[in-house]
């Protein structure tokens, strides 16, 4: 039914479609078969024009939702726990010097009173530049320890 106004388009395709769901998933899988490239595409180009609001948004809702994440991951730990532990299992087997080193550094040094590139104070950590030295450790603060794994 061809209008002349896009706005009553847009009313008479709200009213349709609240009164047939499935035709609007059919249209949408349909569109999305048809145009996924472009909208891949510009998922991608957003996420990397708005990466800092979509990490803010996500920080928030993270805040607001604490104790309902913490219920659905005790839901998942209890419904999975037998392959969360072999995970743990695995991953321990696998980083077995690593996980020494980590031990041994927390029990056998201290931290210096500031990160070794920035000279911050705030959220300071050990860094292993090798995991065969378990003492021989790099104090950084969060951020910096962050970017040297990283890149």
């Amino acid at each position: 039914m061809p209008f002349a106004d896009p706005e009553k388009r847009r009313q008479y395709n709200k009213e349709y479609y609240g009164k047939h769901p499935e035709k609007r998933r059919q249209y949408n899988k349909e569109y999305y078969l048809i145009h996924r490239e472009t909208i891949r595409s510009r998922q991608k180009e957003y996420s990397k024009n708005h990466r800092e609001e979509r990490r803010a948004r996500a920080r928030e809702y993270y805040r607001s939702h604490r104790e309902e994440n913490r219920a659905n991951h005790r839901k998942y730990y209890r419904r999975h726990r037998q392959q969360v532990l072999g995970y743990y299992a695995e991953y321990r087997q696998k980083n077995r010097e690593k996980i020494l080193a980590q031990g041994r550094a927390y029990y056998w040094t201290h931290l210096d009173e500031t990160c070794k590139n920035c000279g911050s104070t705030q959220s300071l950590q050990r860094h292993h530049p090798d995991y065969s030295k378990p003492v021989d450790i790099v104090t950084l603060c969060h951020s910096c320890h962050f970017l040297l794994h990283r890149s």
